[in-house]
């Protein structure tokens, strides 16, 4: 795959480092990177890329996101994670998408595979099972869920039985993964084992979008309220917890956040199946606690969002300070060059009138005299 293949953005710093990790600029330095195992750089922490922006005085605002799917695994347990396509606007053509996923802090990574992507913790295997290969779909890897425990902690409201659900799961950090992809090409999760439960297309005309509320976003969601998107929600559940705050609220919650910015309300498909019960208990403890922490996330995002705005701007305003002044410094040279070739026009015309004189003086008709 040639340079031709990379995305050619707008710009080289800033979210272009990140949002476009190689380029047909940067693919000879970067194409060591490239390997047939995956085809994504992975970031783990969006408030490091947040400073980064606005280390690099830039808000992101000329990518802007295109379209967002909701996916969901169809071997249980039915991971869900979202994809979010964007443009840079000041670039045609060039565009990118970022897979955005919680899992298990402690599951090795070797152990997921993008093709097969799970949400299952050790403890959470049959014991007659092992843990999941790299590689291997969830549906035939000789393991289930065990639901009992889960079942026990959701029937009794004591602190008790809460303990149910192990202390280690309950304590473990999550792991909210970024995975920008190298190239344009994307492939499609639902031939892959996966089925789309809800999508957002802003490029679609016929989407009626109610955009008078937006004045502080601008008319399209950008990558920089996404990456303050996935940073909050991080910040507000930062710990893997089987009941509350797995997958499927980190991705469900993101989901929300980013119709409620965009002024949509699409919902995300809900199917019954006949198998898994309890699993359907667990999902709707965890939509409970979606809709209960909605609110309060969208009013911190538009806090947090004001912030991160305001950070950029005056990181601008500290960038351009050396420029300004070598501005200010420039036109004063200029003018005191002007004031200095005005008087040096002067002296010259003075020298030439007494030169004149001089001249005058000297010739022979005054000596007669």
């Amino acid at each position: 795959m040639g340079p031709s293949s990379y995305p050619n953005p707008s710009k080289t710093t800033g979210a272009a480092e990140i949002f476009f990790p190689i380029t047909e600029a940067n693919f000879r330095d970067m194409q060591h990177k490239l390997n047939a195992a995956d085809w994504y750089e992975e970031y783990h922490d969006s408030s490091q890329l947040i400073n980064r922006l606005k280390n690099a005085a830039d808000d992101a605002a000329h990518l802007v996101v295109t379209r967002v799917e909701f996916i969901q695994r169809r071997a249980s347990p039915r991971h869900e994670f979202l994809v979010v396509f964007y443009k840079d606007v000041n670039s045609p053509g060039c565009q990118g998408h970022v897979i955005i996923e919680r899992t298990r802090l402690d599951y090795a990574r070797d152990k997921i595979d993008r093709e097969h992507i799970t949400d299952i913790e050790p403890e959470d295997e049959d014991e007659r099972g092992g843990p999941l290969s790299s590689g291997t779909p969830a549906s035939s890897s000789g393991w289930t869920l065990d639901f009992s425990r889960i079942a026990s902690s959701l029937s009794h409201s004591s602190s008790s039985s809460s303990e149910s659900l192990s202390s280690s799961s309950r304590k473990q950090w999550a792991d909210d993964t970024l995975r920008v992809s190298y190239t344009n090409n994307y492939v499609d999760f639902t031939k892959k084992g996966c089925k789309l439960l809800a999508e957002l297309d802003f490029t679609n005309p016929s989407t009626a979008r109610d955009t008078s509320t937006r004045d502080s976003h601008g008319v399209s969601v950008s990558m920089g309220e996404i990456l303050v998107i996935t940073s909050l929600v991080h910040r507000r559940a930062p710990r893997y917890q089987l009941r509350h705050s797995q997958c499927y609220y980190y991705a469900r919650m993101i989901w929300h956040l980013i119709n409620a910015i965009a002024g949509e309300r699409v919902e995300i498909k809900q199917k019954k199946k006949r198998h898994f019960k309890l699993f359907y208990i667990v999902k709707r403890e965890m939509q409970k606690k979606v809709e209960e922490d909605a609110p309060g996330l969208s009013a911190e995002f538009e806090k947090d969002w004001k912030q991160f705005k305001d950070a950029v701007e005056c990181r601008r305003k500290e960038l351009d300070h050396p420029r300004l002044v070598a501005e200010i410094q420039r036109e004063q040279a200029l003018k005191e060059r002007e004031v200095a070739s005005l008087e040096r026009d002067r002296a010259l015309r003075e020298v030439a009138r007494l030169e004149s004189e001089l001249a005058a003086i000297r010739s022979p008709q005054s000596q007669a005299y």
